[in-house]
């Protein structure tokens, strides 16, 4: 396996429903620095007793000489919300099943109430696998973890409920059309602070801090997370340009999207706060004029994607087999999943730059 990066760093991601874009760009100041990309990205789904989900969730590490395991603490931090949408799904499965009325007031109680303290549980564990495998003396304890300081957000879709959830500064948009226009809004709350105070995974009691918000698939469009090396770029946070990406990919399709996406993403990495830049796009796939083709992992199949990682970092259970590549495709039954996740380093996108998408 190569373990040079990907030259595209668009990864491109087709279900049953939807179609997600994911890209992540290292910062100017980190490549001046050397540092790495301390954000990180995912996306994964499958079937729970007949009913497909999808998961997507980005991670924002905090970075600086406080937290020198953060980009590892957002790697596992995506990784966490994936596996806490995966018990949610479940969940929510056992609700339809059970006939209890209004599941889905149901299942967004729960989510608000519940899943976030779940995600720092997992997450936490992770942390302290981590840091014991480096024999950190410090291992499992509140300091080990706060080296691994990061805020996360993500999204989980099942049968036509959208649930958002985070704890940070990153930012949720949905995209809805009126009779007039396609619009734009914020779906969560954006916790912020300043500098290094942002809530995150690290924060006291950092389960208070989780923020969610339902929304109704039907009545969607698109999805947007982004982090606040995108959203601090704009004066209006990114709306515009949203508008316009979802609106050319919804006319011109996929290979439109996997081809612009990186110059346009490099334009604004280098015109922009200098922060690593992540941004994950969901739309509906049946409001897209041309499908088009695309590299695409099926719905049947597990693959995991990850960027090369620094090779002194211990490996983990998460990390033990890395390259810029998809690797360990494998065949599974009908309750298989499908994971991408995203740490690109060192990505190179293409010199050319055009102004807008």
């Amino acid at each position: 396996m190569s373990s040079e990066p990907p030259a595209n760093p668009c990864l491109i991601w087709e279900t049953e429903r939807h179609v997600a874009a994911l890209i992540s760009l290292r910062g100017e100041r980190h490549r001046r620095q050397r540092a790495p990309n301390q954000d990180a990205s995912l996306g994964c789904g499958g079937h729970v007793r007949g009913l497909p989900y999808i998961a997507l969730a980005l991670a924002d590490g905090h970075g600086g000489k406080d937290y020198p395991n953060s980009d590892r603490g957002a790697q596992l931090a995506v990784t966490a919300f994936g596996e806490m949408a995966a018990e949610f799904a479940h969940y929510v499965a056992e609700l339809i099943e059970s006939n209890q009325g209004d599941w889905r007031r149901e299942a967004s109680r729960h989510f608000r109430d519940k899943c976030g303290q779940r995600l720092l549980q997992i997450w936490q564990a992770k942390v302290d696998t981590h840091a014991q495998s480096a024999q950190d003396p410090a291992a499992a304890d509140e300091v080990a973890r706060r080296r691994y300081g990061t805020t996360v957000v993500g999204l989980v879709l099942t049968h036509d409920l959208i649930l958002a959830g985070g704890i940070g500064d990153s930012r949720t948009y949905r995209l809805q059309q009126t009779n007039t226009a396609l619009q734009v809004q914020p779906l969560t709350e954006t916790l912020e602070g300043l500098g290094l105070a942002t809530p995150s995974l690290v924060s006291p009691a950092a389960h208070r801090y989780w923020q969610t918000a339902a929304a109704s698939d039907e009545e969607t469009v698109a999805l947007v997370l982004a982090t606040d090396g995108f959203a601090d770029s704009f004066a209006d946070r990114g709306e515009a340009v949203i508008l316009d990406l979802v609106e050319k990919t919804r006319r011109n399709g996929l290979r439109w999207l996997r081809e612009r996406l990186p110059s346009a993403a490099d334009v604004w990495n280098r015109e922009g706060v200098a922060d690593d830049l992540t941004l994950i796009l969901c739309i509906r796939s049946d409001l897209i004029e041309d499908i088009g083709t695309s590299p695409s992992v099926a719905d049947s199949a597990q693959a995991v994607y990850r960027d090369a990682v620094d090779p002194s970092v211990p490996p983990t259970a998460e990390s033990h087999q890395v390259a810029a590549e998809v690797i360990d495709i494998q065949a599974s039954d009908g309750d298989g999943t499908v994971s991408l996740a995203s740490n690109p380093h060192t990505a190179n996108p293409s010199a050319h730059a055009p102004q807008r998408v």
